[in-house]
């Protein structure tokens, strides 16, 4: 599948000013042009088995598959010393495997009334076979463009998109908590100089310097699903005069899958500067620490909260009010902290 621009094969070419009356144009140095991009090519092997019982009334479709993408378009940084930014390479490759399962069952397939229930599922995963030699197996993909900073990064052996984060253990309940570097005596802190102190949260120190920084990142979670499938009932009824009349209901679900909360994210940035002109939205249903020695863990939503939660969007949707039964425990719950200083923590 071509995958390649005329940009891209022989570079982008602007108006740079004028030489001896004639319009001069250069080469823009944003990309490197790449004459020798291939085409995205694609393999993939599937086994399959198909089973009717009951003359019909069930049935079964199972199938594997492996699917391997190689030549896949990738924009690698380049190094300032060679004055173009970036260029575009087929340096990357993909596989995806896993396995479908469907099953059907009619109880009803005679006479005016009929009935069929379905239900299928599929697990998936994929995994990153290749990147450029000179990244070493691993490219980070920071994202400074806004101030939530989802960074991505691209590890080979894993998962093609996973997160990467700073780990969240907590939060300091006192001062006396925070870590205190044995060399300089000073407790742990962040890159720009401020320490950590009872209500920051507790980020995991993974290089062992006391310094909050880009080191202490790490791969956590996944944004693609493991698990997805459907479930179906189709009820139909023959009137011999009305005509035919039928339900057919629809339903979906995903499993195993990592979703950051962009929302509450913004929601609490918005206290960055409480006092600003930003209007800023009570913080009274979000567990979070209030004094010393009150230590606050992470809640995360069962299914509970989540039946909860339906129901109390489907009551301000009929009614247009909140339902006062529903608690808390339908918000998903994280400690934080309000303090200037930790919210500026990676400016």
């Amino acid at each position: 599948m071509p995958n390649s621009t005329l940009e891209r094969v022989y570079g982008k070419y602007d108006i740079t000013g004028g030489y001896n009356d004639k319009i001069g144009i250069g080469i823009n140095y944003e990309q490197i042009p790449n004459p020798d991009l291939k085409p995205t090519t694609t393999s993939q092997y599937n086994l399959g088995l198909d089973m009717a019982f009951f003359n019909n009334r069930f049935e079964l479709t199972y199938d594997t598959y492996y699917k391997k993408v190689d030549n896949i378009l990738f924009e690698e940084k380049l190094s300032t010393s060679l004055g173009f930014d970036k260029v575009n390479s087929n340096s990357a490759a993909i596989a995806n495997y896993g396995h479908e399962l469907a099953v059907m069952y009619r109880p009803f397939t005679e006479g005016r009334f009929t009935m069929s229930v379905g239900v299928n599922g599929a697990f998936n995963r994929d995994v990153l076979l290749k990147l450029p030699e000179h990244y070493g197996g691993q490219f980070v993909r920071w994202d400074y463009t806004n101030d939530l900073r989802q960074h991505i990064v691209f590890r080979v052996g894993t998962s093609t998109m996973s997160n990467y984060m700073l780990l969240n253990r907590g939060v300091y309940r006192t001062d006396a908590d925070v870590p205190v570097d044995p060399v300089s005596g000073r407790r742990y802190r962040m890159a720009n100089g401020t320490e950590f102190q009872a209500g920051d949260p507790i980020f995991a120190d993974l290089d062992g310097n006391y310094i909050l920084d880009e080191n202490d990142y790490a791969r956590t979670g996944n944004s693609q699903p493991l698990i997805t499938g459907g479930l179906q009932l189709n009820l139909n009824y023959n009137h011999e005069t009305l005509g035919t009349f039928g339900l057919n209901v629809y339903g979906s679900y995903t499993a195993k899958r990592t979703i950051l909360n962009n929302a509450l994210a913004e929601r609490l940035r918005l206290m960055n500067d409480p006092y600003g002109s930003q209007a800023v939205v009570p913080l009274d249903d979000i567990n979070m620490w209030m004094k010393p020695g009150i230590s606050r863990n992470i809640h995360m939503p069962t299914i509970l909260d989540v039946i909860r939660a339906l129901i109390h969007f489907v009551w301000i949707k009929v009614y247009g009010r909140k339902m006062d039964p529903i608690s808390n425990s339908t918000v998903l719950h994280c400690p934080i902290c309000l303090r200037k200083a930790q919210l500026d923590a990676m400016a």
